[in-house]
């Protein structure tokens, strides 16, 4: 009855309210919060955008949401007349990200890149005609085995980078009779045996016995890429480096690329 006469009246009701919103936030060294209480904002990505967020700083650790009706008098209407609204209240606890140990590794390996004066390359004085390849593929860094169980010889990081120095130095060996023109380089191709801290396949998420140390990983595949671009390949001249995909190692591209 009280609503209806304020209503004759003209006014709005003591008890009717007026549709607002409200934001609150908070930031440490490691943790924040954002609470946000409004009639649209209902999610937590919209909480967010509207404490503007920086999400590559920030990531969210818990959230809550919560909502309740309220009665808004004719003047915060949408219609001019006294309405039911729901509020709602997004709460969100955020905490700092924490930079991917793998990233640090890349960073050391680009630290140690080396710097090369160019040289015009000289001509050859009887050239052969002939282009060599060498495509280590599959090295698998950081797989483990174990022969007594394989059947076959055992297998890790170290082993692996042994492997893959003595192949490129084995084949220049082999192939120096021939007085090859131009060297092509394939690096890639299953280069590392896993790319994730689970120890994974990254589609179908088959388990597999390989090294948990990825950052270690990703430096040891990076040194030895590049120790290989340093190997004397006289009398040719290393002409190219291909990057070769993967066959289940998707991010081991962009690795390369670093390396290179």
């Amino acid at each position: 009855m009280s609503g209806k006469i304020y209503e004759l009246l003209g006014e709005d009701s003591p008890k009717e309210v007026t549709r607002k919103e409200e934001l609150e936030k908070g930031f440490s060294d490691e943790s924040g919060f954002v609470t946000t209480r409004s009639w649209k904002i209902k999610t937590v990505e919209d909480a967010l955008v509207k404490a503007e967020i920086d999400l590559k700083v920030w990531e969210v650790e818990r959230s809550l949401i919560n909502s309740w009706e309220v009665t808004m008098g004719r003047t915060g209407s949408d219609t001019g007349k006294p309405e039911t609204y729901t509020n709602w209240q997004v709460k969100v606890w955020l905490k700092r990200k924490k930079e991917d140990p793998s990233l640090e590794a890349i960073k050391n390996i680009i630290q140690t890149i080396p710097t090369f004066p160019y040289k015009k390359p000289p001509k050859f004085s009887a050239p052969s005609g002939i282009c060599l390849e060498i495509a280590p593929v599959d090295a698998h860094f950081a797989k483990l085995a174990w022969a007594k169980e394989t059947g076959r010889r055992d297998y890790d990081l170290n082993i692996a980078v042994r492997d893959y120095q003595y192949v490129i130095e084995q084949n220049l060996s082999y192939a120096s009779p021939f007085s090859p023109e131009k060297i092509i380089l394939v690096v890639g191709n299953d280069l590392m045996h896993v790319e994730n801290y689970e120890g994974v396949t990254p589609i179908g998420r088959h388990v597999l016995d390989v090294d948990s140390r990825l950052p270690k990983i990703i430096e040891a595949a990076g040194r030895c890429s590049q120790d290989t671009t340093k190997v004397d390949f006289n009398p040719a001249r290393l002409k190219r480096v291909c990057l070769m995909s993967p066959c289940h190692n998707v991010p081991e591209i962009p690795y390369s690329e670093h390396y290179f």
